[in-house]
Formats: C-alpha cells, sequence, structure tokens
C-alpha cells in the first residue's frame, strides 16, 4: 500500500485568503470568511471516498452539493491592489454529466448551457439576461459544453474590476466525473507588464494565456471590489441556458493572492489535498507513491486498492473491480513542449550540466529532476 512520510508544518501560507473543506461545514478553514446561505437556503452534502496518504486508508468526505435555489456567498479578502492582482484557485469538483447545447432564443445558433460555479461578482437580471453589476465583478468561473461527451471550465475577466467580461478563456476538454480543477492568475500592469492565466484540469497544466503588453488591453484593471465570493449562484448569459447540475459538488476549495506560473501545486494539489500547499513549509513534506480521489455509493465499501502493470484498481464491497486512470504518470512524463519542464524540480545547471526539451522527450546531462 501507498506510504508517506510527512513532517507536519504548523503555520498557513501569508497569501492564503479561504480553504473551505466543505466537510459537511460552509466554515473557513483558515479566517472568518464563512460561506452563508442566501434565501435562508440548508445547505447539503455528498458523502464520497478519497484515499488518505498519511495512513495509507481510504477516508470519508463531504462536498457541498448544487441544488435548484441554493446558492453560498461570503466576503473574502482581497487578492491585490489595483493593477496589481493575484489568484490561484484550486478544487475537487464532481461532474455528474455532459453539459449540453440548446438554441440561442434570438439568434437561433446553437450555444452552450452553462452550469455557474464559483465567481467573486454581483449581478442583475433583466430581460432574461444576467449581466454583471459595474462595480462589484472581478471573474466568474463556470462549467460549459465541449462536445457531446466532454466538458470545459470555463473563467470570464471583468476589465476595470466591474461591468461585464470582457474576455474570456477556456481549459482544456475533460470526460464528465471526479476532477480536479485549478485556476492561476497574474495580473500586473504597474511592474512588470505582464498577464498571466492558465487552467489546469487533474493536474494537467492546460492552456496558457499571456499578454506581454498589458496596458493595451482592459483585462488587466483587475481590482479588488466590493463583491463577494459566491458559489453556485453567477453565470453570465440567458438565464434560460443556466443549468443546475443534479449530483454536482464542489470540496476543498483553496484560495490565494499568489501567481505561480511555473509552481507544481497544480499537481500537488490534485494528489495531496489543499493542506500540502497552503503551509509555508510544505517544501519539508515527503512523499512517497501518490494517492487518489475517487467517488462511489455511501452502501459501498473499498476493500483493496493494489497496482498492477502501472494501472491502480480498486476491489469494492458489491464486486465490481474499478481501473483508475493514469494522470500523473500521462502529464509528467509527456513532454510535449518546453513548457512541460515547469511542473519538474531540475537540480543545478550550468554550461556543463543540462536539462533540454527535445522533440524526442526530456534530455538530461549531468543533473537531475526531482518529481
Amino acid at each position: 500500500m501507498p506510504k508517506t512520510d510527512i513532517l507536519t508544518p504548523s503555520t498557513f501560507d501569508t497569501n492564503s485568503r479561504g480553504w473551505w473543506k466543505f466537510d459537511q461545514t460552509l466554515e473557513d478553514q483558515i479566517s472568518s470568511n464563512d460561506f452563508s446561505e442566501d434565501n435562508s437556503a440548508t445547505a447539503s452534502y455528498q458523502q464520497f471516498t478519497q484515499f488518505n496518504l498519511s495512513n495509507s486508508r481510504p477516508q470519508t468526505k463531504y462536498g457541498l452539493l448544487m441544488e435548484s435555489d441554493k446558492t453560498y456567498s461570503t466576503t473574502v479578502d482581497g487578492f491585490g491592489v489595483p493593477n496589481n492582482y493575484r489568484l490561484n484557485m484550486g478544487f475537487f469538483y464532481f461532474s455528474p454529466g455532459v453539459v449540453g447545447f440548446m438554441r440561442h432564443a434570438v439568434t437561433k445558433q446553437l450555444t452552450t448551457r452553462l452550469v455557474p460555479l464559483i465567481a467573486l461578482a454581483d449581478s442583475t437580471i433583466s430581460g432574461g439576461e444576467e449581466t454583471i453589476s459595474a462595480s462589484a465583478g472581478e471573474w466568474i468561473m463556470s462549467e460549459v459544453a465541449h462536445s457531446e461527451t466532454q466538458n470545459k471550465i470555463r473563467v470570464a475577466l471583468c476589465d476595470g474590476g466591474g461591468g461585464d467580461p470582457s474576455h474570456i478563456f477556456e481549459s482544456d476538454a475533460y470526460t464528465p466525473g471526479f476532477i480536479h480543477v485549478y485556476v492561476d492568475l497574474i495580473s500586473d500592469s504597474v511592474d512588470d507588464d505582464y498577464f498571466y492565466l492558465r487552467i489546469d484540469v487533474n493536474g494537467k497544466f492546460g492552456p496558457q494565456f499571456v499578454l506581454d503588453n498589458p496596458t493595451a488591453t482592459p483585462v488587466l484593471q483587475l481590482s479588488d471590489t466590493i463583491a463577494k465570493l459566491r458559489l453556485f449562484d453567477i453565470g453570465y448569459g440567458p438565464t434560460a441556458h443556466r443549468l443546475i447540475q443534479a449530483g454536482a459538488y464542489v470540496s476543498d476549495l483553496l484560495i490565494q493572492a499568489q501567481g505561480n506560473v511555473a509552481s507544481q501545486k497544480t499537481i500537488m494539489m490534485m494528489r495531496y489535498g489543499p493542506e500540502f500547499v497552503l503551509e509555508e513549509e510544505a517544501n519539508t513534506t515527503k512523499f512517497t507513491y501518490f494517492g487518489i480521489g475517487y467517488d462511489q455509493p455511501i452502501t459501498v465499501t473499498t476493500n483493496q486498492i493494489f497496482a498492477d502493470g502501472g494501472n491502480i484498481f480498486a476491489a469494492r464491497s458489491d464486486g465490481e473491480l474499478q481501473k483508475g486512470n493514469r494522470p500523473v504518470w500521462d502529464n509528467e512524463f509527456n513532454y510535449v513542449d518546453p513548457n512541460s519542464l515547469t511542473s519538474l524540480s531540475i537540480s543545478e545547471t550550468d554550461e556543463e550540466r543540462t536539462a533540454k526539451w527535445t522533440t524526442e522527450g526530456l534530455a538530461l546531462k549531468g543533473t537531475t529532476v526531482k518529481i
């Protein structure tokens, strides 16, 4: 069975803004930014099983369920100062099915339906359209359709810290199921003249959106607003296109005010959970092997987890044998371009010791990499 040697840190990273486990509670584990139930709704939670690296056993966890007419909101410390906005955010999300498409009422074009996930914005609804308040809007994250069998994560940014989104970015496509989402955003038009956004799914570096001249585009005017952080509430667009995914849930939401272009956080958070990336001394943690998260009925237990031929299998009490996918190996050892090297820790290099990307893979000379 997998094992882990952990040197436990004692303090949270100072850039951490909130960590909501949703373990049958809406409490913030870092500060007092607890989510509250809008319109006197009562929160519901979904139980699921996740493998715990610290004791090499499956553990029971919970996620906040998405339900009709149930939304949640909280205040949160800002992510930066005007023209210097940094954010990284990760969470586990169970997507129960394909989002799908529908005809737009005016254009008659086939348009994706939209699942509202997380937003730092306020909005109003008029004439069947949801618009973002001019004084309180920064970003809106939602799930949209990619095809008849796959979905994508969409991030819409509001220019000038308010108003309707001016820029929309989307992740790589994924098959519905239990996934991990990680967003990295740096918007600095004062010191670095730089804009960077990346949306990762299941630990794999997603599309990287980079602008070298940020002062030429309004997307870099992001600044802290009076908006609240909202769950399952704001989607932006025709209200008729909004979809509540029955059975969807969010777990272990972590938000930090720190951009990490070349960080391994996306992989670390997917494997080990947010507690191992939000603490100041996380680099003193030694991991051996990796853990897996999976969804199963409450009435079913996992009797055994084993590896065979490079694949992971879980034997369940209902007689089923589940085979897991291989996201870690597929992502870390498939060096498709020079950006692939950013997920590795490379030892000291110089003219004699090098680590380079080639069309045939990773080429090492006199140096090593730590995975």
